[in-house]
């Protein structure tokens, strides 16, 4: 652009569209204040089931003898070595307070909003593809209530610290610049990713096919893939060395005997951002997800409404969730009630919706008169399943409000009974609803746990 050149209508320009952008912001801003005054307010300081297996580690911290193998030590089937590490750290700083822990997690999402925001402008901007008023959306789906597992048990920082980063690998590996900077920056995300979350390592093969697509448009991108596919399969071998598969998970085959009940999972995983406590709606909406984004793709892709590298990393995000159904399906099929959606993993889900979100609009401000009828059919359709999924997303806020609420009167009661009870079988009758485990309550355990929590005054006992 020359000195000479009009400039380019911007969106602060004119006092009008200031105040469109203050009233944008100020939407997007309600279903985070709203989230915050729940977490705050119905947030409880007890220890909640898998809260507890931090508890030595808490105490080898206190005593001098935590070392780096025990911060490497298996959870499940995960690594969770930096969010081990965080946990630490505000367990020393703060006694333990786990009311206040939650907050990370809602700082984690505060900063997936501003980075898929960020996505989306970079990625349009330049041909106007989407409207700002996209934006109170997201805001809606990345804080809603859907996710009421996460919000409320700080444990789960795990799985927001794994999705932000692979956003934000998202954002690095798709720009149209990638340097040796941007490649070390991205691939350090990809590994804190991994070893946070175990769907970190779906990063890799994702990264890989990438690179092989970049590669044919920049030679120098080939080194790049070389390097990528060595630190994979390292990655890989440091991971599942010594692995063990947890008890609770069948053979990793035994889904290919009930192909009908892990295609089942596989869709309730994928729709249960918009249908979080009804089984069948689930089941329909992950289905209707698989369909509408397969058709959106289509549709941009055959028709040229836009760039095919402004889908790519809608495409690396949709791949992701896909990944992510299909091999957590693999370890779930069989589990008794494991066609329940899961709140815990609409925070992955979400993804696919929040992508489904930018594509309709995509769609509705871009389609071309030359369709005629079938264009006004087809925008009309987009239009129709962009309030129908903002409908859904709240009725689902609702639940999941309801549901937290609910979580919080009974800890609360459970809490205050532990503190005030002086029979130890009602004590361990209310433990047995709070500590994992699989058959009787492992009470020699549960008392060392205890003791420590008494010992160094954290938590509830603080």
């Amino acid at each position: 652009m020359t000195k000479n050149s009009p400039k380019r209508p911007g969106i602060l320009n004119s006092p009008k569209k200031k105040h469109i952008a203050f009233l944008i912001i100020s939407i997007s801003s309600i279903p985070f204040v709203y989230l915050i005054y729940l977490v705050v307010n119905f947030s409880v300081d007890l220890p909640y089931r898998d809260s507890w297996d931090l508890i030595p580690y808490i105490e080898k911290v206190h005593s001098g003898n935590l070392a780096l193998v025990d911060l490497w030590t298996q959870h499940n089937e995960h690594r969770i070595f930096f969010p081990r590490i965080i946990m630490l750290l505000y367990a020393e700083l703060t006694h333990w307070n786990l009311q206040y822990a939650t907050l990370i997690n809602i700082l984690l999402g505060g900063l997936f909003f501003l980075s898929f925001t960020y996505l989306v402008r970079k990625r349009t901007q330049e041909n106007k593809t989407v409207s700002l008023w996209i934006f109170p959306i997201f805001s809606l789906i990345i804080f809603s209530l859907n996710q009421w597992e996460n919000w409320f048990h700080e444990w789960q920082m795990q799985i927001f610290l794994s999705v932000l980063l692979f956003l934000n690998w998202v954002i690095i590996m798709t720009s149209d610049d990638l340097n040796r900077f941007k490649f070390f920056v991205a691939t350090i995300l990809a590994i804190i990713s991994t070893y946070s979350f175990s769907n970190g390592l779906i990063i890799w093969p994702i990264g890989a096919l990438l690179l092989v697509l970049k590669s044919k448009f920049k030679r120098n991108n080939l080194s790049y893939l070389f390097i990528w596919v060595a630190s994979s399969i390292v990655i890989y071998i440091s991971y599942f060395i010594n692995y063990q598969r947890p008890l609770y998970h069948p053979p990793l085959l035994a889904f290919t005997k009930d192909l009908s009940g892990y295609a089942k999972y596989v869709l309730v995983y994928l729709g249960t951002p918009v249908a979080i406590s009804d089984t069948n709606a689930a089941l329909f909406f992950g289905f209707f997800g698989v369909f509408i984004i397969s058709f959106a793709y289509l549709f941009l892709i055959k028709n040229k409404l836009t760039r095919f590298s402004t889908l790519v990393p809608y495409l690396c995000l949709t791949l992701y969730v896909i990944l992510s159904a299909l091999i957590t399906g693999m370890g779930r099929t069989g589990i008794s009630n494991n066609l329940v959606p899961t709140s815990r993993y609409a925070t992955i889900s979400q993804l696919l919706w929040l992508s489904i979100i930018v594509l309709l609009f995509m769609i509705i401000q871009r389609i071309r008169k030359k369709y005629l009828g079938l264009g006004k059919l087809i925008k009309t359709f987009s239009l129709i399943s962009v309030f129908l999924i903002i409908y859904l997303i709240c009725r689902n806020t609702i639940q999941g409000s309801l549901i937290g609420i609910y979580r919080y009167k009974q800890l609360s009661f459970i809490r205050n009974t532990l503190l005030t009870s002086k029979d130890q079988n009602t004590s361990y009758t209310y433990y047995g609803f709070i500590y994992p485990h699989i058959g009787a309550l492992p009470i020699e355990e549960v008392n060392k746990k205890v003791s420590i929590l008494k010992g160094y005054k954290l938590s509830l006992f603080r």
